[in-house]
């Protein structure tokens, strides 16, 4: 059993969001830490085919220990430091991709602020020992 704790935060402007995601995860070792933002109401199922709306990390490498608060990913992201369409993203700077959610063109972060605030997007953390899935946790965001 796997919990996860996010905290984020918009500046008044909506020119920056704060993150920080934690886990509290069950088994110890070292694995790799995908975490994003989908877009899909809360209690359902996110299109397969659907790719995320914002990605924080990709595959980082984090040491975790069993039942232990561990802080996979935080930081402070403006616009200038997101990949816009994911050309050049790495661990190192987040990406966002222009799609369609809950009714919004997700674009910039005043309008990433109004599919949260519909209830349409998630926060997703997995992690893997190589190719195999350890965990998964979805966090539906609310505002």
């Amino acid at each position: 059993m796997t919990t996860a704790d996010i905290h984020w935060k918009f500046d008044e402007g909506f020119t920056e969001l704060m993150y920080k995601i934690t886990i509290f995860p069950s088994k110890s070792g070292n694995v790799q830490v995908d975490s994003a933002l989908y877009c899909a109401a809360a209690g359902s199922e996110a299109p397969a085919d659907e790719p995320a709306i914002v990605f924080f990390t990709t595959q980082e490498n984090v040491h975790i220990n069993a039942n232990s608060n561990v802080v996979v990913t935080q930081g402070k992201v403006t616009m200038d430091d997101f990949d816009v369409n994911g050309t050049f993203c790495d661990d190192k700077r987040p990406c966002m991709f222009d799609q369609k959610c809950g009714g919004v063109m997700i674009n910039n972060m005043a309008s990433l602020y109004q599919a949260i605030k519909t209830g349409s997007v998630y926060m997703d953390v997995m992690w893997f020992d190589e190719d195999v899935e350890l965990g998964d946790v979805r966090g539906q965001m609310f505002v």
